[in-house]
């Protein structure tokens, strides 16, 4: 089972986002029961995309994927949990 979060993000946040998004998703996985964990990042002070930033965080055993404003690259990330 997948939980998903909606983050909002600042840009003045930019810098700090994936630990961010990190923090938050090893929040959702100690508190519930599931193995991974959707995290969608919305910049507030830009309008007109759906997200900025998407990552998906594992309880354990596989990787972090993060993916950047639509543009279709993934970077590998840690574990959290």
């Amino acid at each position: 089972m997948t939980y998903r979060v909606v983050a909002p993000l600042w840009e003045r946040q930019k810098d700090k986002r994936y630990i961010l998004m990190e923090n938050i998703a090893a929040s959702v996985l100690a508190e519930h029961h599931v193995e991974r964990c959707l995290v969608v990042g919305v910049n507030i002070d830009r309008t007109g995309k759906p997200y900025s930033l998407l990552g998906v965080f594992d309880r354990g055993g596989g990787e972090a994927k993060q993916a950047n404003e639509g543009e279709g690259q993934v970077k590998e990330g840690k574990t959290v949990g």
